[in-house]
């Protein structure tokens, strides 16, 4: 249990770090600040950008443990804090009708809405706000549940006041990183593939197009960006779409199974006012210690299976680089 919970811990700061590094290097630096970042660029913020994760996740838990608050409080207080994206980003990805506004606003006002149901239901039961108040079930629920519902009558009013409705070949927009400087005359034009059609015809002369600098020729080539929607063409063929939809249904019966296992089959029937029989406490015991043992290939065996050329690459890079050094000193 320990190594399964070592390697989640783990693997939890791993992809939190990845999904920071990605949000401030892609979602923020390369469509607000640098449009035009390329991918040398784009990974040293990426770097940057762990770098900063790490050090703000140390201050926060430091300031966790100083103030008194336990895993147990953290614990209660975090579906509090993750609940309100829930359910504009599932209205994201499935409903069309969700505005910008909209999905920006509605998860900060589910936010405040759930932290003002958690606080005052803690100070009106127990009569004061302190962390040995709000840490009770009471509250934590009563905040978590204000958290994750009141969203969605947030987005559905924003929505509806000011409908627009959104086109989903807007995502063929997403353009993928340059492999390129666009200060070095050695590299391609451009990386995306755009029809000759929407390039125009001064495009077309190679004549007019070579006795121009290439940061010219590039500056005016049409990037993916100013193409109109129905210029635009979806990078998959229908075979790769159809092989996607059906790993889609996969995934959503895998999702609903996993749902009715860990919070209706496993836990409800213990939700009662009773005393386990000696039977009833062995087999929990057996299937916990078999699930135990099941999680262990999945969370400890099957990863470093998966990632084994990389471990094996970083390990004779850092070798290599180590024995360099060692000769250098020498």
């Amino acid at each position: 249990m320990l190594l399964c919970l070592f390697m989640s811990v783990t693997s939890t700061v791993s992809s939190s770090s990845i999904a920071v590094s990605s949000i401030l290097s892609f979602d923020l630096y390369r469509t607000y600040i640098n449009p035009r970042a390329t991918d040398s660029q784009v990974v040293r913020v990426s770097h940057f950008a762990v770098i900063f994760h790490g050090c703000f996740i140390t201050g926060i838990a430091l300031a966790l443990n100083y103030g008194g608050a336990n895993m147990t409080w953290l614990g209660y207080v975090q579906p509090i804090l993750t609940s309100p994206a829930v359910f504009p980003t599932f209205f994201t990805l499935m409903w069309s009708g969700q505005t910008t506004q909209a999905a920006v606003i509605s998860p900060i006002l589910g936010l405040a809405t759930g932290i003002i149901v958690w606080l005052t239901t803690a100070n009106s039961i127990y009569g004061s706000i302190s962390l040995a108040t709000t840490v009770k079930q009471a509250p934590a629920l009563y905040g978590s549940i204000g958290s994750l519902f009141s969203p969605i009558v947030y987005s559905l009013f924003i929505s509806y006041v000011k409908p627009k409705a959104f086109d989903w070949r807007e995502y063929l927009r997403v353009d993928a990183i340059k492999n390129d400087d666009y200060s070095s005359d050695t590299t391609p034009i451009t990386s995306l593939e755009i029809s000759k059609t929407a390039l125009g015809s001064s495009f077309d002369d190679d004549e007019k197009n070579a006795s121009k600098p290439l940061a010219i020729v590039r500056a005016q080539r049409p990037t993916i960006q100013s193409l109109s929607l129905d210029e635009l063409e979806h990078p998959f063929d229908a075979p790769t779409i159809a092989y996607l939809r059906t790993w889609l249904r996969i995934s959503w019966a895998f999702l609903i199974f996993i749902i009715v296992v860990t919070i209706v089959v496993w836990p409800m029937p213990l939700y009662r006012d009773c005393i386990f029989t000696r039977s009833f406490f062995t087999g929990w015991i057996v299937v916990s210690i078999f699930w135990q043992f099941l999680a262990l290939f999945p969370v400890v065996l099957y990863p470093i299976y998966d990632g084994w050329h990389e471990i094996s690459t970083a390990s004779r890079g850092i070798w290599g680089s180590l024995t360099n050094w060692w000769s250098s000193v020498e």
